[in-house]
């Protein structure tokens, strides 16, 4: 028996998400764990079947930290991750009665290869105004490692460098120090880009260390900071993601 305070309560659920459009829903979790996974589920497949060693230094750090607990396989790794994304994903939908619209995850692919068009130029702009002339990216390596590398980037150290490192530098410095909410996202921001940037000049990708391409990865990662803040982890995933596989296979 349907009652009419029923009817008001899901006429208030369905205003409410109608009024939520396209760049409200795209930066929420729920959102972000769909479009991302198709990308982890790719990465960790391409591990496997092409055996390489290839790996970036936010990966690296994840799989320590699972291999110091126990897990020391690819496909528990795997596992483990999207267990728990998933679980706090969808405990918030079931408590927000979600609503997924598909076709948002064609909008997101587009606007985040958009903003992969113009992350580098914008970067390059900005580093020219300090010192001129960029490290070359890195050469060598199979189309298939370069692939791998490319969006094992986007997920991983999107993953460390701002969803995790972002949201415990706010954390830290408003509890110990004392920042306003403003305050603790500009010293995260700072910070995380500072760390990101030097995790490029470590592993078997890294580089040798150079002022100038330190400080264009700085920016850069100052600039998917902001991406990140503004239209969610899974936008600033791809759009990583996309940049580099432009850098790797057509620079």
């Amino acid at each position: 028996m349907i009652r009419r305070g029923d009817i008001l309560n899901n006429s208030a659920v369905l205003n409410v998400k109608e009024s939520e459009g396209y760049f409200d829903c795209s930066k929420k979790a729920v959102y972000s764990f769909l479009f991302v996974l198709p990308l982890i589920l790719i990465y960790e497949f391409m591990i496997l079947i092409t055996g390489t060693s290839i790996r970036n230094g936010a990966d690296v750090i994840l799989k320590l930290f699972f291999n110091l607990i126990g897990i020391k396989t690819i496909v528990g790794f795997t596992l483990i991750i999207l267990f728990i994304y998933a679980y706090i994903v969808f405990s918030e939908r079931a408590k927000t009665t979600e609503v997924i619209y598909p076709v948002y995850f064609v909008y997101m692919f587009m606007e985040s290869y958009i903003y992969s068009i113009f992350l580098g130029p914008a970067v390059i702009k900005l580093t020219e105004r300090v010192a001129p002339g960029l490290a070359a990216g890195p050469r060598g390596f199979s189309m298939s490692d370069r692939f791998i590398a490319s969006i094992g980037a986007g997920i991983y150290e999107e993953f460390v460098f701002r969803l995790v490192m972002i949201s415990a530098f706010i954390y830290l410095f408003k509890k110990f120090i004392g920042m306003s909410e403003w305050q603790a996202a500009v010293f995260a921001i700072f910070w995380s880009a500072f760390i990101f940037s030097g995790f490029h000049y470590i592993g078997q990708l890294g580089d040798h260390f150079d002022v100038t391409s330190f400080l264009f990865r700085f920016i850069a990662g100052v600039i998917l900071s902001l991406l990140y803040f503004l239209r969610g982890y899974g936008i600033a995933v791809y759009t990583h993601a996309l940049y580099d596989i432009k850098v790797f296979f057509f620079a």
